[in-house]
């Protein structure tokens, strides 16, 4: 088996942005307490409100071989392929978290949405290996949900002048709702064999 992946994306956000200066020694929140009273840093709060796409495209392939005995050379080889397609659509929120001190900055990205979803696959003809007939003709499907999309990253930053920094960090994303290609493998020979979407 063989599986291609491709994930592309795109949101716009409103921000709200609120600067911590200061020393407040008397904050209930210990970590503000330490951070503003390092000399020189500067506390960033971003709450954000937004819209994001993102699209997940897959292609399964689970090639097959046959032989006429055990042991020998290969016979016959066949292909099965499902290709799969995941657009997911709807508002997020999130909160961005940002020190800075002299020319670095650590910042943390926390993001949610609900999505929209429109789920679609395609399934190519299954034929046998041995004898080269067609068992299963090819089918396609389409089906809408709800999904989510969780967003958590961790990044360093180095500035390198008013305008221009390096970057160095981690995100780590979860999605639910999809409908990634490996799960539409259907090995059955029914009537509706291939013509499910399964998130």
């Amino acid at each position: 088996p063989t599986l291609n992946s491709s994930l592309n994306g795109a949101e716009l956000n409103f921000f709200g942005t609120h600067y911590h200066r200061g020393c407040p020694r008397h904050d209930p929140l210990p970590w503000r307490r330490s951070w503003e009273c390092l000399a020189g840093t500067r506390l960033t709060s971003d709450w954000l409100l937004g819209v994001r796409w993102v699209g997940i495209d897959e292609t399964a392939n689970l090639a097959v071989t046959a032989a006429s005995i055990v042991g020998q050379t290969a016979v016959n080889t066949t292909a099965y392929r499902v290709t799969s397609s995941s657009q997911l659509v709807g508002p997020q929120i999130g909160h961005r978290r940002r020190i800075d001190w002299d020319d670095w900055s650590v910042e943390g990205w926390a993001k949610v949405g609900l999505m929209g979803a429109a789920l679609s696959q395609s399934q190519s003809a299954v034929i046998g290996p041995a004898d080269l007939v067609q068992i299963r003709e090819p089918s396609t499907s389409t089906r809408v949900g709800v999904g989510m999309i969780g967003d958590l990253s961790a990044t360093l930053v180095r500035r390198l002048g008013d305008h221009w920094g390096l970057r160095a960090g981690y995100t780590l994303l979860w999605f639910s709702g999809v409908a990634p290609a490996a799960e539409q493998w259907d090995f059955s020979n029914t009537t509706t064999s291939g013509t499910a979407v399964v998130p």
